[in-house]
């Protein structure tokens, strides 16, 4: 499966999917965004419906892509320390292309940090359903019977310090999807063009 594709709608607007958050996503992600800056996009719309999420570390490299050096991605508080993600690579995309970012209820975890991040710094409009709500680190651990444990050790909050679990990322316009069309992308692309 892939983690990233990359769909033209003509007329200058594109279509990023990010299917998951992995280790390949990092790099997939910044080749095709260089690829489609350098065709001077008028929008591009960044998908993250139905993504469960995965990595912070890909999270902050999805980011890099779209937001400024040094631009605080998230939060991460334990019980007695806190710190900051920054992204530490300049953005790829031009400042001046507009974004809207596609969540929906499947949306969590990493998918929330970017939403999250993207509609802090109103790099992106974010439209579609409320998402998930997972704002939480585990680590687990592994037992000689094979069986296994989670535990939660952190949470993280958004750049301007919202919190995220339990509660979701709520779109700037909420749109309802339909059995029979993507109602969603066709308001995203309504408002970009």
């Amino acid at each position: 499966i892939p983690e990233v594709s990359i769909k033209e709608q003509g007329d200058g607007y594109w279509i990023v999917k990010i299917h998951q958050f992995g280790r390949r996503t990092q790099t997939e992600l910044r080749a095709e965004i260089e690829k489609i800056n350098a065709k001077k996009p008028k929008g591009v719309i960044v998908d993250l419906r139905k993504n469960p999420g995965g990595l912070l570390d890909t999270a902050t490299s999805v980011l890099e892509n779209f937001l400024p050096e040094g631009s605080t991605v998230a939060h991460i508080n334990k019980r007695n320390s806190s710190r900051e993600v920054k992204t530490d690579k300049p953005s790829v995309l031009d400042p001046s292309v507009r974004m809207i970012v596609l969540i929906d209820e499947g949306s969590a975890s990493a998918s929330e940090i970017v939403a999250a991040a993207m509609q802090d710094y109103a790099r992106a409009v974010i439209v579609g359903k409320k998402s998930f709500g997972k704002g939480t680190v585990q680590q687990g651990l592994q037992f000689n019977d094979q069986s296994s444990f989670k535990m939660t050790i952190a949470e993280y909050v958004s750049p301007t310090k919202r919190k995220i679990d339990g509660i979701g990322v709520i779109p700037d316009k909420e749109v309802d999807m339909s059995e029979q069309d993507d109602v969603q992308l066709k308001e995203a692309l309504r408002m970009l063009r």
